[in-house]
């Protein structure tokens, strides 16, 4: 970049005036580059992974190593200028291809947030728990549960009215009670809400009788909501919806 030095010694108008306009382009593009790096926000770092990783130095070949505007005449400076034009527009079509389309979930397992977004509206946020962290062992045997709601894109599954519970082997361990050897013992009715979305492993998006922890990181790994949320999810997001967890 020009230093002050050269502006004293009689820089040309117009090489300042192209000067203020690459400077201003170099600014958008660094955000653009920056956005690209960290993500619209925390959930798309994974979506972004996959495009850094596939990217190389041949998608931008018209962008140098480093940029000495010191020594560039006017002409240089706006052929300069216009390169930089063409990687912006790149850079805002790769970004929005970044974004899902139609319907999906986005979980922000720090906040306990989540948000249903149908393209880039959003349709609902919400105040949700999720997994707790917690580790568990069996004193009988040689096995432990960690209670994390897994991170990454998942999709919904399957849906389901009035679930009933299939209590794993960690729930009667964590209650002291001995595991059931009868399977129909394993049912419990009542305890998961109106509604049930499934995203795989036996993790679900359900309610809760517990409204009150609701915000807090206190699950075993599903994705609780209050009942109104929940409806409302259960009815707006479709079977194949993308799950976005963070």
């Amino acid at each position: 970049m020009y230093r002050a030095s050269d502006l004293k010694a009689g820089l040309p108008l117009n090489g300042r005036r192209l000067h203020f306009r690459i400077s201003r382009w170099l600014i958008w593009t660094l955000a653009l580059l920056t956005l690209l790096a960290g993500g619209a926000f925390a959930g798309w770092v994974l979506l972004l992974g996959d495009v850094s990783s596939s990217s190389t130095s041949a998608d931008y070949p018209d962008q140098p190593p480093e940029i000495d505007m010191a020594g560039l005449s006017p002409p240089e400076m706006e052929k300069l200028l216009t390169k930089l034009k063409q990687r912006n527009k790149k850079l805002r079509r790769d970004l929005e291809t970044l974004y899902p389309r139609d319907t999906y979930i986005i979980i922000d397992t720090a906040q306990n947030k989540l948000m249903l977004k149908k393209n880039d509206q959003v349709l609902r946020e919400a105040v949700c728990s999720t997994g707790s962290g917690r580790e568990l062992a069996d004193p009988n045997k040689n096995r432990k549960w960690v209670f994390d709601t897994p991170r990454g894109e998942f999709h919904v599954r399957g849906k389901v009215r009035n679930p009933t519970w299939r209590k794993p082997d960690w729930a009667f361990i964590e209650e002291g009670l001995p595991v059931p050897k009868r399977e129909e013992d394993r049912y419990e009715s009542g305890v998961l809400g109106d509604y049930g979305l499934a995203f795989g492993d036996g993790f679900f998006i359900h309610g809760t009788l517990y409204t009150r922890l609701l915000g807090k990181s206190v699950t075993h790994g599903c994705v609780r909501l209050g009942d109104d949320d929940l409806a409302f999810v259960y009815q707006n997001a479709p079977v194949g919806a993308r799950i976005f967890i963070y």
